[in-house]
């Protein structure tokens, strides 16, 4: 059930042979050099590294809200009302996300201080495999259960079937930036000095 976009992201069942083909040619190119993907017309982004969207052309974030993996109700409208946001998909058989989630973790409490927030989105079918994968990565930022995959569907820029995935949502909740695959300590606060500084 479990593979690799070139060591940088996992792919599920449902992986598509186009995605399959976009993996083989990118190879390790893609994956050192971080080049940044493309976005389709379905408006999802394609390939491995970062997408930056200019100003001018950001789509307002969705309406992201249910029950965390802790049992309490949360919603992006309310945890990231005037903030830099990351929503980070996820899922605990996956080797890249167990790689980039200790990062993100430290991440989210060094820049809370800052106005930026983390969302995880938690791709498991086993509420207690999500839990314990949490726990073992020391974060502490809400992580909503998303196993029918409703919530990843409704983000919409996103693949729908190769984590981890992270979109990044400027303070005027538009969506500012998408990373296919593994995200770097570099690109989180490359996105937050950049971000912060829009006003």
């Amino acid at each position: 059930m479990v593979g690799g976009w070139a060591g940088r992201a996992c792919r599920g069942a449902g992986l598509s042979m186009t995605l399959v083909m976009v993996v083989v040619l990118a190879g390790c190119g893609a994956v050192h050099g971080r080049s940044a993907g493309a976005v389709a017309s379905s408006g999802a982004a394609s390939g491995l590294g970062l997408v930056q969207f200019p100003v001018q052309k950001r789509r307002p974030a969705p309406s992201l809200a249910g029950m965390t993996l802790a049992g309490q109700q949360v919603s992006l409208a309310d945890l990231g009302a005037g903030k830099v946001v990351f929503v980070n998909v996820w899922a605990s058989w996956c080797g890249p996300c167990r790689e980039e989630s200790p990062m993100l973790a430290t991440s989210a409490r060094s820049l809370s201080s800052r106005g930026v927030v983390f969302l995880g989105l938690d791709e498991d079918y086993n509420a207690a495999a999500g839990r314990a994968f949490v726990a073992s990565t020391g974060s502490t930022y809400p992580q909503l259960a998303d196993k029918s995959g409703s919530l990843l569907r409704k983000v919409g820029v996103l693949p729908q079937s190769g984590i981890p995935s992270t979109v990044v949502i400027d303070r005027h909740a538009r969506i500012a930036a998408v990373i296919i695959g593994a995200a770097t300590a570099t690109e989180v606060t490359r996105l937050v000095d950049q971000l912060t500084a829009e006003g």
